[in-house]
């Protein structure tokens, strides 16, 4: 098989909006193209590191008495988004990933059950529009938030995708009708 440029990406944001949130029951998208349900709400700025995926699918050997591998088991599968939000006092991001009744005037930080949203990140990339939609995703881990005069006070989240209806934990849709000018 040939090689094909078109294959090469990167993952560039979509500059009208890239990164969203909403209740798990909130229609969820099945293509890259069309547009958002209305329960859907911006999270702003991400850092210039984007978004990183942790996928894990590792199989454990299962060898006969001569050492000879007879079998593969599945051991575990767990996908992970770490993503650094750059709108510290989005309240978004705020409700999301820190405090789920925060106000603009208070954010109380402590134990407690987060719930599962649906998060939705929208690319554009060798002229097309790529769309990761995680249908159910915890915030399972934190960065340091560090408050600094020479640095921007950023929230850095892991997102643990938990499996769907269909046992899938993301979904990556890619819309190969449409060329969109970067």
């Amino acid at each position: 098989m040939a090689e094909n440029k078109a294959n090469v990406v990167a993952g560039a944001p979509v500059a009208t909006g890239y990164a969203f949130i909403a209740p798990k029951t909130a229609p969820k998208p099945s293509d890259a193209k069309t547009a958002l349900d209305e329960k859907f709400k911006g999270l702003g700025y991400i850092s210039e590191k984007g978004l990183v995926c942790k996928y894990k699918d590792s199989k454990k050997q299962i060898k006969d008495w001569n050492k000879k591998t007879i079998a593969m088991l599945q051991e575990d599968t767990s996908a992970t988004f770490h993503v650094v939000f750059d709108e510290f006092l989005n309240m978004e991001v705020l409700k999301a990933t820190l405090d789920p009744g925060a106000t603009a005037n208070k954010i109380a930080v402590g134990d407690g059950t987060v719930e599962g949203s649906t998060y939705v990140f929208n690319m554009l990339t060798a002229g097309k529009k790529m769309r990761i939609v995680i249908p159910d995703g915890v915030i399972a881990a934190h960065d340091d938030i560090n408050f600094e005069k020479t640095e921007l006070v950023t929230n850095g989240v892991d997102i643990e995708c938990l499996a769907d209806e269909n046992g899938k934990y993301f979904y990556i849709y890619v819309d190969e009708d449409t060329q969109v000018a970067a």
